[in-house]
């Protein structure tokens, strides 16, 4: 699970009765739009990979680098 959906649906965090509330059909669509996403993304990863192999090793350094750079920025992981 991810860190939103444990966050959002713990009890320790979340009132019982309103995770109790939340209608199996809800679930089950949120579950398939963020298997959806995680498809995409491999996707996405296998396309660098496919970029990346045609690239001379120098080039694939800096493409893993700026990658990464992205990355980090999108996900806020550059405090």
């Amino acid at each position: 699970m991810n860190q939103f959906y444990d966050q959002m649906f713990n009890p320790a965090y979340v009132n019982q009765n309103f995770y109790q509330s939340i209608p199996p059909q809800a679930m089950w669509q949120y579950q398939q739009s963020q298997n959806a996403e995680v498809q995409k993304a491999v996707k996405a990863t296998h396309d660098l990979c496919e970029a990346a192999n045609k690239m001379d090793v120098a080039h694939q350094q800096q493409a893993f680098c700026a990658c990464l750079a992205v990355l980090a920025a999108e996900l806020g992981w550059n405090g």
